[in-house]
């Protein structure tokens, strides 16, 4: 798997306060370039302390991805995590992703869950 991302120079460069560092956007943007070829997105979003800009430099990333299916196979799974951790490695930080179909996030005990309500309320559209 090739990416586009190069390490940060310097660890100055991934403090951060009050907005998100372009080169987590860009992060981001590389994990859902690599995922939109073989995983059907509905949604990607940062959230966490990088989409709030409160993040340090031993943060991850976080990524909320919600796959345009009713199910999602092992093997999609694994592709998604396996992608994850290669742009993460690439750009000398974890990126964290927590994957949901649409139909799970139509339960209610999901949909009115304080995790969801935070990652609407905060969360960047990729």
């Amino acid at each position: 798997m090739t990416t586009r991302l190069q390490h940060y120079p310097n660890i100055s460069e991934v403090m951060m306060v009050g907005t998100p560092k372009q080169r987590d956007l860009e992060i981001a943007r590389e994990v859902k370039r690599l995922l939109e070829p073989k995983i059907p997105l509905a949604t990607i979003k940062m959230y966490g302390s990088r989409a709030r800009g409160t993040a340090t430099w031993e943060s991850d990333l976080d990524l909320y991805i919600e796959v345009d299916s009713n199910m999602i196979t092992k093997e999609q799974h694994d592709f998604i995590n396996d992608v994850t951790f290669e742009v993460g490695l690439e750009a000398g930080l974890l990126v964290s992703s927590f994957v949901i179909t649409k139909e799970r996030r139509e339960k209610p005990l999901f949909r009115y869950s304080p995790f969801f309500n935070n990652v609407q309320k905060e969360g960047i559209p990729i």
